[in-house]
């Protein structure tokens, strides 16, 4: 039984997922703990809608029930979980208080490769090409249980793959957007691909693309959530933290990738002050102009800590592009 967060953010509901599977290893009792042959009860009692509802075959392969489907009906349990709560005090991830130091969480990587696995999204890892077969199979009877894993990811070709999160909402949009997709674009050493996700986008060819992703790119939002999905190697480039500055910020370092963000507000301009529906000015609604020899600066940062890594180095097998720089050579932050 659930009582879920926010169905519609991917923030909020992936807080609802990593707190479901964190309960299946806290009530990890026997073998079938992580069995999708489990009934979900929502404790709502409207039907339940979302855009990301392909997440729940991760864990359970029925129908899902909310409180109206069984209505007057007396239920009995012979095996009942009770989750942990998302907005729990101190909970897991939206209260997490996070301490110096503590960054590259095992329970997120597990997470990571659990929602991958069981969704047969590729995994990249640096270490196989191929099938990836990262985490032992449930011992489930079902044939979904029994199915061979996705393919691997395969060898790179050199180049580190950008995604910019293009957001179509109303509010962060990068007024010069064009400018930054076609200074992006020069970069031989990038292959960029500029995503458009939506609520009517089919999730599962989000996290695909997602997962192939090495520098994750977008403005403060929901879809920055994504980074539980990247690679080990990869990095997130918050343009801009719209004030909230620990929010994706503490989720890349518990996932474990390089986090980058603007700095030098002096490079940026507001469109106006936002406007809060209730509380008047804010950040996070309106939208901005960045400079953009400043963006390219420090996307050349998050492509170089990519580069530097030794799992993204084996996973291209030697073959780095590299990206020349006005005299002929290479700066730490231009490889």
């Amino acid at each position: 039984i659930y009582k879920i967060d926010a169905a519609v953010s991917l923030y909020h509901h992936f807080c609802d997922f990593f707190n479901l599977y964190a309960s299946q290893h806290v009530n990890n009792s026997d073998e079938h703990a992580f069995s999708t042959d489990v009934q979900v009860l929502i404790w709502e009692s409207y039907p339940y809608r979302s855009s990301f509802a392909d997440a729940w075959r991760a864990f359970t392969r029925h129908p899902l029930l909310t409180l109206d489907d069984v209505k007057g009906k007396k239920l009995c349990f012979r095996e009942l979980l009770l989750p942990l709560l998302p907005r729990m005090i101190f909970g897991l991830y939206y209260n997490t208080p996070v301490v110096y130091g503590c960054e590259r969480s095992g329970l997120f990587h597990a997470f990571n490769r659990h929602m991958l696995h069981r969704l047969r999204v590729p995994i990249r890892d640096g270490v196989t090409t191929g099938t990836s077969n990262n985490l032992k199979q449930d011992n489930s009877p079902a044939a979904e249980e029994r199915a061979a894993p996705a393919a691997g990811g395969g060898e790179g070709d050199g180049r580190v793959h950008v995604t910019l999160l293009a957001r179509q909402t109303q509010h962060r949009r990068i007024l010069n957007q064009a400018a930054i997709i076609k200074a992006m674009q020069a970069r031989r050493d990038v292959a960029l691909r500029v995503a458009e996700f939506d609520h009517g986008s089919s999730f599962l060819l989000q996290l695909r693309t997602v997962a192939a992703t090495d520098v994750l790119v977008g403005m403060h939002g929901s879809g920055l959530t994504h980074l539980l999905f990247l690679p080990d190697w990869a990095a997130l480039f918050e343009i801009y933290n719209c004030g909230d500055e620990n929010c994706y910020m503490d989720l890349a370092r518990l996932r474990g990738v390089a986090y980058f963000t603007w700095q030098n507000s002096s490079t940026m301009v507001a469109q106006d002050q936002g406007h809060h529906p209730t509380l008047g000015a804010h950040e996070k609604f309106t939208n901005y102009q960045f400079d953009v020899a400043e963006f390219m600066r420090i996307l050349g940062q998050a492509v170089t800590a990519v580069k530097l890594n030794p799992a993204w180095r084996r996973h291209n097998r030697g073959r780095i592009v590299e990206h020349p720089t006005q005299g002929g050579g290479g700066s730490r932050d231009e490889l």
